[in-house]
């Protein structure tokens, strides 16, 4: 799968769904990332690819609220951010 392919489901989904889908599927759950078109994405470093194209084109808003959301996992799993 292609960046471009990535971008263009980013702006037909919404880069927040995708960057959420990469990282449901990131932990198995790859029923979101399926249904965005984006099965092909296989292995951590493509989704993670997926992330960061998807965080690249999302609003300040969401770009917020994602860094929050790692911010909590990490601290979940005793990671840092």
């Amino acid at each position: 799968m292609t960046n471009d392919q990535i971008t263009a489901a980013c702006r037909k989904h919404g880069a927040k769904n995708v960057s959420d889908a990469a990282y449901e599927a990131m932990n198995g759950q790859r029923a979101l990332i399926d249904a965005l078109g984006l099965g092909s994405l296989a292995g951590l470093g493509d989704l993670h690819r997926a992330t960061v194209l998807a965080y690249g084109l999302m609003g300040e808003d969401d770009q917020a609220a994602d860094l929050t959301r790692a911010a909590i996992d990490a601290a979940k799993t005793g990671g840092a951010t």
